[in-house]
């Protein structure tokens, strides 16, 4: 960032050439592309379904029972399990999940990196 900040400010002085303008913007996307794999790409995919229905169990208690195993049911009905077992249990859960407000079970909060990031960037926008 400080690099891209660096040529900005030379350009503005000296007038760089159009190859060292066309490699300071390739250089600023390519930052940018991995700033974007980095602060949001690869977090969201750690997000596997575990983890999201685990964090679904902590912001509604009353599906902690239901959630996790209706997923795993869905996915695949296990050998020791009837299919009519599996088909009550979502039934079960449907009906549970049909009485809460529709409302997303997460609310967005950025990460301490995401936020240093984002200042970064605009810091790096301002100068």
């Amino acid at each position: 960032m400080a690099a891209l900040t660096a040529a900005l400010w030379l350009d503005k002085l000296i007038l760089l050439p159009q190859s060292a303008r066309v490699a300071a913007w390739l250089a600023g996307a390519a930052g940018g592309i991995f700033g974007a794999y980095t602060w949001l790409w690869r977090p969201w995919r750690r997000n596997l379904w575990p983890v999201v229905l685990r964090g679904v169990a902590q912001e509604f208690p009353e599906l902690r029972a239901y959630i996790e195993p209706a997923w795993e049911l869905h996915e695949a009905v296990p050998a020791h399990t009837s299919r009519q077992l599996a088909q009550a249990h979502a039934l079960a859960t449907e009906k549970l999940l049909a009485a809460f407000p529709a409302r997303p079970a997460f609310r967005w909060r950025p990460s301490e990196r995401l936020r240093q990031a984002a200042a970064a960037v605009l810091l790096g926008l301002l100068t």
